[in-house]
């Protein structure tokens, strides 16, 4: 299953969401891909706080947007670099320049290009963290998705951002006669905004919630794990448990 965390608003903890659920997969004995798709890059920094930019950028998942690296480990000239985290592959800078780039290429088939190489890949569960805005790498991760997960919160805000990325998931359903869910992630809120946020009639939510946690906050600001048998980790797990079994 093809998974692309999205959001079109900042601070609704999507990368944290896309970190621990993977870790969540991986206890379960999943087998699992994370693809750090922002320029962000503050997966990338989640994943390998020690690696170096140039390793980085030879790795990064710009090249296979563009057609030009495999998804294969790093020592058989891929981009996937396993880690003690599990396999990951990384994102620059560089990536914000990626749509130009195909643009000019006028390379017509690199979404359903990107689509076909990761459903080539042999794991149960692939993770895509996306940048918070339309671009070129968000449109690719939803042509690509079975699933998207769309994290929100108490504020008003995140509604509209949930129905903008439920329009694009529409465009991919229009374009290519197939497209993904899309779920709605109660993030870092208390059980009674949670319960309100499931109870709202404009999407389909999680049963599980992500609370708002300072275990979670510290672990992710450390690049750590989160410890089993916490509420927090129990709460990953649930989800993880929803959302791919």
């Amino acid at each position: 299953m093809i998974l692309t965390i999205a959001s079109l608003k900042g601070g609704v903890g999507k990368t944290t969401l896309t970190a621990y659920l993977a870790q969540a997969l991986r206890e379960k004995g999943k087998r699992v891909l994370v693809i750090d798709a922002d320029h962000n890059g503050s997966l990338t920094f989640f994943y390998l706080p020690t690696a170096s930019e140039g390793d980085l950028e030879a790795a990064n998942v710009k090249h296979a947007l563009l057609r030009k690296r495999a998804f294969a480990p790093v020592d058989q000239g891929g981009c996937i670099w396993p880690t003690e985290k599990g396999d990951f592959v990384p994102a620059t800078i560089s990536l914000a320049s990626v749509g130009l780039e195909i643009f000019q290429a006028a390379d017509h088939g690199a979404v359903l290009g990107f689509r076909q190489a990761l459903r080539r890949l042999d794991y149960d569960a692939i993770l895509l963290d996306v940048h918070n805005a339309l671009v070129y790498e968000m449109t690719a991760s939803l042509y690509a998705a079975d699933l998207v997960l769309v994290p929100v919160t108490a504020m008003p805000w995140t509604v509209r951002g949930y129905l903008d990325i439920e329009r694009e998931v529409q465009k991919v359903h229009d374009s290519i006669g197939v497209g993904p869910r899309i779920l709605a992630v109660p993030s870092m809120v208390s059980d009674i905004e949670a319960g309100a946020l499931r109870e709202l009639d404009i999407w389909q939510s999680t049963k599980a919630a992500i609370r708002r946690d300072k275990a979670i906050r510290d672990a992710a600001s450390a690049g750590r794990a989160l410890r089993e048998d916490t509420i927090a980790a129990r709460a990953f797990a649930e989800l993880a448990g929803e959302v791919v079994g």
